[in-house]
């Protein structure tokens, strides 16, 4: 009897020891995709936060151009010849295209076995800082769709040439519109065309230093998870 039960706890001795070297290793590969998942988010976030520089820097010229329109335009010393010159061959009629971000990485995270793994500070983080991206995203699509109805009712009337050259050859056909130019007509359009515009820009400016701001600080978290091993 006391061989037989020798035996037994020997046997549940074994067993609990493999379990304990499988969930050992099922451990050390889960880590290893965490790693991976975390790496790739990490390298993402970096390249999509190099581009973030290059937009905030258009962004902040095209800002304090629309100011300084704006600026020129109220001024009391503004005559309709002064409206007609910026709005003729000064302003910038361009829209802003939809930032592509990378999410890839992120997504398969989510949608992996791993990612309930992971430590709740790291899902919040990462949740609000791709929720923030789709919020400014979401408002940009909006500002530049008012932006784009107030610049299609001003060019039923006055074609425009989108480009920032101030020599805008204008043939005759698209000059027409701006012969005889009614004031009581014109101004109000583009000023709300002119307004808009700057609109546009404060949001797009606002949306993508906060998307910056936030990008820091979750590269900064991905990389001390990874450098440090703070994994589960």
């Amino acid at each position: 009897m006391i061989y037989a039960i020798g035996e037994i706890i020997l046997v549940v001795i074994g067993i609990l020891i493999a379990l304990q070297i499988n969930n050992w290793n099922n451990n050390k590969i889960d880590n290893a995709k965490i790693k991976a998942s975390l790496q790739a988010i990490h390298n993402e976030l970096v390249k999509d936060s190099l581009k973030q520089i290059e937009f905030i820097e258009f962004a902040k010229k095209e800002v304090d151009y629309n100011l300084e329109l704006n600026q020129r335009a109220k001024s009391k010393l503004a005559t309709l010849d002064t409206l007609v010159k910026i709005a003729k061959q000064e302003f910038h009629y361009r829209w802003i295209a939809k930032r592509v971000y990378s999410t890839d990485s992120y997504e398969n995270l989510k949608a992996s076995s791993i990612y309930e793994k992971i430590s709740d500070t790291l899902k919040i983080i990462m949740t609000d800082f791709y929720n923030t991206q789709n919020y400014w995203d979401d408002a940009l699509i909006e500002a530049n769709n008012q932006y784009r109805e107030r610049l299609d009712d001003f060019t039923k009337t006055y074609s425009v040439i989108h480009s920032d050259n101030i020599n805008k050859e204008y043939t005759f056909i698209s000059g027409i519109g701006w012969t005889n130019v009614d004031a009581r007509h014109f101004n109000p359009r583009f000023f709300r065309v002119q307004g808009t515009h700057l609109v546009l820009y404060q949001y797009y400016l606002q949306g993508l230093e906060e998307v910056q701001i936030k990008s820091r600080n979750l590269i900064s978290f991905i990389k001390e998870q990874i450098d440090d091993q703070i994994l589960p």
